[in-house]
């Protein structure tokens, strides 16, 4: 709960957004529902628990949003002319400016840096003199390929609604690393298709960080018994 009330604190501070949340049960929290009642954002709270089969936490999850979206895109784009999906997580931290600045003018694919991932300070694109991608950095190291985190790219609604059978699915050959690689592909896009955001090059001046990997580790709670009379998760 208490990553959600964080990432409810900067969400309610971005126009235009409708907050899809997807629990790993079957049930949704009642507790919140009611929090999510209380921030005016626009949401939807659905609880789909995870099959036997998914080998990672949140797979099954971002699969059954983008069933949604897809069921559903009429209601929730509302008729504006440019609809952008970014796949968020609880415990990262946002600043509004990736929102505003980057996720609003997404027109098939974008990606930026993220903070404090897999042990690095950054992940970042890296661009040519055509401002084209051409990899990406993993602290010292340039990757040619997808190896992208979630916090790092927003893709158009265009789409999912091009890929209406797309899933992620129990079968990812990459297991190891994330579903982002075959969420990427599945999708088809390919490295031509980034659109980078942000000072990406130290010659335009210090590059930006707007999403950081962090996450929150669960408290050591004493006397866990006197907080039945409280409405709080742990």
């Amino acid at each position: 709960m208490a990553d959600m009330i964080s990432l409810a604190n900067t969400l309610s501070h971005v126009e235009a957004l409708h907050w899809l949340i997807i629990e790993d049960q079957d049930q949704i929290s009642d507790s919140l529902d009611i929090f999510l009642e209380d921030t005016n954002i626009e949401y939807t709270y659905l609880g789909h628990k995870t099959p036997d089969g998914y080998p990672k936490k949140g797979w099954y999850q971002r699969d059954m949003a983008v069933k949604y979206i897809y069921l559903n895109h009429k209601a929730l784009t509302k008729g504006y002319a440019n609809t952008v999906i970014y796949f968020a997580d609880d415990d990262n931290t946002y600043d509004i400016r990736l929102f505003n600045k980057y996720i609003r003018k997404v027109k098939k694919i974008g990606v930026w840096c993220c903070g404090f991932l897999a042990g690095h300070a950054t992940r970042a694109p890296i661009v040519n003199e055509k401002n084209k991608v051409v990899g990406f950095t993993n602290g010292r190291e340039m990757i040619h390929n997808f190896q992208i985190d979630m916090a790092m790219f927003a893709i158009s609604i265009d789409a999912i609604m091009t890929h209406p059978h797309f899933e992620v699915g129990k079968t990812c050959d990459d297991n190891r690393n994330g579903p982002e690689k075959c969420m990427l592909r599945n999708f088809n896009f390919t490295m031509n298709d980034f659109e980078p955001f942000g000072k990406l090059s130290k010659k335009k001046g210090p590059m930006e960080v707007l999403v950081y990997h962090v996450r929150t580790k669960k408290p050591n709670v004493v006397g866990s018994a006197m907080i039945e009379d409280y409405d709080i998760e742990i």
